[in-house]
């Protein structure tokens, strides 16, 4: 009986879409390529007519939000947003495209165990080669895992995700009848949840000598008046608190000079030497200041387009924001003037472990990301979001403080779990005392 190819690359496709979602459906990665691979198997010469079909139906399922983002963030007419859409499909899967033609070069040439595995390193070395857009690993799905996520502490999730394609591939070849036990397909799992408990109970035994102590305020709020009204009420019940964070572009950068009650930290646009930056201000250090440094595609900047001058000045609302640059790590000081090492990033940011690279070699106290999550037309992807950023508290080791306007304003520690948060979408304040390492 022959494979219906529609019916397996939609299998494949909702698999992988669905193994994202907050809905702790992450194990359909396990086993979410197995139709695809296995109408390879059937139908050989058309594997990359496949290949295209499974890129694109997985895009439109897994990023179906990009195009009303696209046009009520970057304010761009539906006309615009429908072809940047469609090209970001054809685009997006060029790893995966190439990984497939080499997959299959492979096939039937070396030993079930070596492929499986060269499958797997394979598939790791595309992904470097060809950069995702929003780091969409298969990897990445484990975020609401506890044990599988403790593997990103060795390099990210992509880590994970050889032992993701290795599962698929032993799994594929236990249905073609290559591989005799069923046992050693769930092998690399075993060794997989293995770790992450030894690294979880290792985390648990370990003592932390605080050096010092820092007590912030995070806001999440939807208009510059709410901001200040729930700042200015929460510091006078609790005056303790030694900073104030607000989000991703919240103010002008001149409301450092217009907030002088309390110390603040805030996403501004600044402009240095003709060029706008994204950018996070603090007023009462004034020598700190973080310019974003990883631009979101589409939203802003448009990749080539942005180089010509009148498609810029035709989307001024656009943004065209230039690539940061200075300091990534800053140092600010409690009331007490003890130093506080953080390393911040700002919204996307948080989805890239090579950001968060730096604090293998500069000690940090504590990772920040502000954020701005209005544009997101689902709550899924506001959790989502949330969710891919607490791989980046488990790389370093060290506790994530996402601020965002619409939620989910967080405190991540540093095994990943959320200990506490907002409600989406919900004015309110988060105040937590991070301790230095």
């Amino acid at each position: 009986m022959k494979a219906n190819s529609g019916v397996l690359i939609i299998a494949s496709s909702l698999l992988w879409a669905f193994s994202f979602f907050p809905c702790h459906t992450s194990f359909f990665q396990w086993f979410c390529l197995v139709p695809l691979f296995y109408l390879f198997e059937e139908r050989r010469k058309n594997y990359l007519k496949y290949t295209a079909a499974f890129a694109i139906s997985s895009c439109l399922l897994g990023f179906y939000w990009l195009f009303p983002a696209v046009h009520s963030f970057a304010e761009l007419k539906y006309w615009i947003s429908i072809p940047i859409l469609i090209s970001f499909c054809l685009i997006h899967k060029i790893d995966f495209i190439a990984y497939v033609m080499i997959r299959q070069k492979l096939k039937g040439r070396t030993h079930w165990a070596v492929f499986a595995i060269l499958s797997a390193l394979i598939y790791l070395i595309t992904e470097k080669l060809f950069t995702s857009v929003f780091q969409d690993t298969p990897g990445a799905a484990f975020y609401q895992d506890p044990f599988v996520r403790q593997l990103a502490d060795l390099g990210g999730p992509t880590r994970i995700t050889f032992f993701v394609i290795l599962v698929n591939e032993l799994i594929l070849m236990r249905i073609r009848g290559a591989l005799k036990s069923t046992f050693i397909c769930f092998v690399p799992i075993l060794l997989v949840y293995f770790y992450g408990g030894y690294r979880i109970h290792q985390h648990r035994a370990a003592t932390t000598n605080a050096q010092a102590e820092m007590t912030i305020l995070s806001v999440q709020a939807g208009d510059l008046g709410t901001y200040k009204a729930l700042s200015d009420q929460a510091l006078s019940d609790h005056p303790k608190i030694d900073w104030v964070f607000w989000p991703e572009l919240v103010a002008p950068k001149e409301y450092v000079n217009v907030s002088k009650n309390y110390r603040l930290a805030f996403g501004a646009k600044t402009l240095e030497n003709g060029v706008n930056f994204n950018s996070i201000v603090f007023n009462d250090e004034h020598t700190q200041i973080y310019h974003k440094r990883i631009l979101f595609p589409f939203f802003e900047t448009v990749p080539i387009l942005s180089l010509n001058h009148r498609v810029r000045n035709f989307y001024e609302s656009q943004g065209w924001y230039g690539r940061g640059y200075g300091k990534k790590i800053l140092t600010i000081r409690n009331k007490s003037g003890t130093p506080f090492v953080i390393l911040p990033g700002i919204c996307y940011e948080d989805l890239f472990t090579e950001h968060f690279e730096e604090a293998h070699t500069t000690p940090i106290d504590l990772n920040v990301s502000f954020s701005d999550d209005s544009h997101f037309p689902s709550p899924i992807l506001t959790e989502l979001h949330r969710g891919l950023s607490q791989f980046r508290a488990v790389e370093t080791r060290r506790p994530l403080l996402r601020v965002s306007n619409g939620g989910i304003t967080s405190v991540i520690d540093e095994l990943g779990n959320v200990t506490d948060q907002l409600s989406p979408n919900t004015p309110g304040v988060l105040i937590h005392t991070f301790k230095s390492h």
